[in-house]
């Protein structure tokens, strides 16, 4: 059970270190104009989330 439970844990990670990865080539290649845009669709969103 310890032994699943760590494989687990080290796929989730994995997942998410493939995710941040994406997430900064995107921003890399994201020309400015376009990163606005998707900041302007992402702040409504975390505001609504928080409240």
């Amino acid at each position: 059970m310890k032994s699943k439970k760590k494989t687990m844990m080290r796929i989730i990670m994995m997942m998410i270190m493939m995710l941040m990865m994406m997430i900064m080539m995107t921003m890399m290649v994201m020309p400015k104009e376009r990163l606005k845009k998707t900041k302007n669709i992402l702040v409504p969103l975390q505001g609504k989330s928080t409240v």
